[in-house]
Formats: C-alpha cells, structure tokens, sequence
C-alpha cells in the first residue's frame, strides 16, 4: 500500500503472471508484476497508516508491504521509501494510476520543502 502527504495512494499486489516462474520471492526482479487492487480492506488501512505513522513517514511517501494471516488479520513486513529516480517499482502497465501516484509523491516532497523553509 502506498501513502503519500498523508493519504493512501494506492492499493497493489505484486504476482506473478499466469503460467510464469514461480518462486517464494515475489520480487520485480524475478518477474513479478504489479496488479491494482479494488478497495481496502479497512484492517489494511489501519495496519499501514499505523506502519507510516511510527516510521515517521504519513506525512511525507512510503510504501508498506504486508501479508494477510490465515485468520485475515494484517501484518506488516516492512515500510520502504521511494526517491525520484526509482522507476522500477513503478513498473504498473496503467499510465493513469502512475500518474496519480508520480502526483502524489511530488506533493508529499512539495510539501515537506515548503514546511522546511517554513521553519527556516
């Protein structure tokens, strides 16, 4: 899940394609690719908001990789961080959701600029 300037901005899975290869490293470097997820569900939510809030990162861009238990609770494995010249993981084969979210990164660093030269 992607948050950036304090919303969430997007809602993914990283699979690998149909019929391709399978490891237990669903990586983009071992061919996994990225696929848009309906709504989240709201434990989601609350589990990556928790993540950004105690990295320090809601208000500014991370991205929370998670697992769901087999009682359907949310686990968080990790909270990353994107800067402006990682394309990789950008890799959506949707130029509208890239797009939104290329916005939203550049408003969460717009932002925290501006609050920095604020504070002087």
């Amino acid at each position: 899940m992607f948050w950036a300037a304090g919303e969430m901005a997007g809602w993914i899975a990283r699979r690998f394609p149909e019929g391709g290869r399978f490891t237990p490293w669903v990586a983009h470097a071992q061919g996994a690719r990225y696929e848009r997820l309906g709504e989240p569900p709201a434990s989601a939510v609350e589990a990556a908001r928790s993540a950004v809030t105690a990295t320090d990162l809601l208000s500014s861009f991370g991205c929370v990789d998670m697992l769901r238990t087999p009682a359907g609770d949310w686990v968080v494995l990790e909270v990353g961080t994107d800067g402006l010249f990682n394309h990789v993981d950008r890799d959506f084969g949707d130029p509208d959701f890239k797009r939104g979210l290329c916005h939203s990164i550049a408003k969460s660093f717009w932002e925290s600029a501006n609050q920095a030269a604020e504070r002087g």
